[in-house]
C-alpha cells in the first residue's frame, strides 16, 4: 500500500510537471486541495461511522489513497506559488518549510484525543488540515482587485 500510495503521488507529480505550462500553478493547487479535503471528509465519514467496520479497510484505503496521491499536485505547487509572492524566496522557502514541520508538532497531540485505537481522530486531523489548507490558499492567493 505504502508503494502504491508513492506511485500516485509519482503519477500526479508528472501530470502536475505536464500541466504547469498550460495552467495556472493557483488552478492546479487549488484542484489538488479540494480533492485531497473530499477524500479525506470521506475518510473521516467511513471511520466514524458505524458501517465504517463492516466496510473494512479496503473502504478507507482508496480515498486515502486520493489524500496521499494528491500531494503530487499540493507541494510543488504550494512551494512555487509561496516563493513567487515572497519578496525573498530564499525566506519564503525557509519560512514554508518551518511552518510545514511546526504545523505537524502542533497537530500531533491531537492525534492522541480519539484514544487508542481509534481512526477518528487520525482521519478528523487529516480533514481538518486539507480544508485549512484549501481555505487559506483560496484566501490568501487571491490577485488583488
Amino acid at each position: 500500500m505504502f508503494a502504491l500510495n508513492a506511485a500516485g503521488m509519482i503519477v500526479l507529480g508528472f501530470a502536475n510537471a505536464r500541466l504547469v505550462p498550460r495552467v495556472p500553478v493557483r488552478t492546479l493547487l487549488i484542484i489538488g486541495l479540494v480533492g485531497s479535503g473530499i477524500a479525506a471528509i470521506a475518510v473521516l465519514v467511513i471511520v466514524g461511522s458505524p458501517i465504517g467496520p463492516v466496510l473494512g479497510v479496503g473502504a478507507v484505503l482508496i480515498p486515502l489513497f486520493v489524500v496521499v496521491a494528491t500531494r503530487g499536485l499540493v507541494s510543488a505547487n504550494a512551494t512555487v506559488l509561496a516563493v513567487q509572492r515572497a519578496p525573498s524566496a530564499g525566506a519564503a522557502s525557509a519560512v514554508l518549510g518551518a511552518c510545514m514541520f511546526g504545523g505537524g508538532i502542533l497537530v500531533t497531540p491531537l492525534l492522541a484525543l480519539g484514544g487508542a485505537g481509534s481512526p477518528v481522530s487520525m482521519a478528523a486531523v487529516v480533514a481538518g488540515g486539507a480544508l485549512a489548507a484549501l481555505f487559506a490558499t483560496v484566501l490568501l492567493t487571491r490577485s488583488p482587485a
